[in-house]
């Protein structure tokens, strides 16, 4: 069996798009909790975390993986975000939760 391949449009999505905005959805959570700008220290720690986290995605969460970005290849962002509805606001509100433990622990 042929292995699909993500598109230089999925793999902008999946590999830039989605980190930064977990960045900048968890740096604008953890700052409102903490009421000042994170460090450096932490701003950087907490986007090599998001990075991370998003390139090793395809291997822990394979399934979901391929039902988003390789069985819908072709469709655009708009769309895969009206179908793909729940998985967006899952990724939203994950970062927002790890953002609050962060902003809360420290």
């Amino acid at each position: 069996m042929k292995e699909k391949k993500l598109s230089y449009k999925n793999r902008l999505i999946v590999f830039f798009l989605m980190p930064c905005w977990a960045v900048i959805i968890g740096s604008l959570t953890q700052s409102l909790i903490n009421r000042s700008w994170l460090s450096l220290d932490e701003f950087l720690i907490y986007v090599l975390f998001c990075f991370g986290f998003y390139f090793l995605y395809p291997y822990f969460y394979k399934r979901e993986f391929l039902d988003v970005f390789l069985t819908s290849c072709a469709a655009s962002l708009p769309e895969k975000l009206s179908v793909h509805r729940g998985y967006f606001i899952f990724h939203t509100i994950i970062w927002i939760v790890v953002a609050t433990i962060m902003g809360l622990t420290n």
